[in-house]
């Protein structure tokens, strides 16, 4: 459920640190993924954040990103807490 709901907000697999979290909580996936759209979008998440628009850019490009395309989707979503998935 863990490694389902990091793929889903960020693209990714969930880090040991990550993992180690996550496994002695009792939250639902729902929760999981609530808490990792806010921290995406938290100041703290910044990094993760401009990490999983590339990834997501990435995808839909087939290539990479530039630093410019990477920081207009990142002011895109925003305003909706987007999440890979809905990228």
């Amino acid at each position: 459920m863990i490694n389902v709901a990091y793929k889903k907000t960020m693209g990714r697999m969930p880090t040991a640190g990550d993992r180690a979290y996550w496994v002695p909580r009792t939250e639902y996936f729902t929760q999981i993924v609530d808490t990792a759209r806010d921290y995406l979008y938290a100041p703290y998440g910044a990094n993760d954040l401009a990490e999983t628009v590339k990834r997501a850019l990435s995808n839909q490009m087939s290539g990479e990103p530039t630093s410019a395309q990477i920081k207009s989707a990142i002011v895109k979503y925003t305003p909706n807490k987007t999440i890979f998935d809905e990228m």
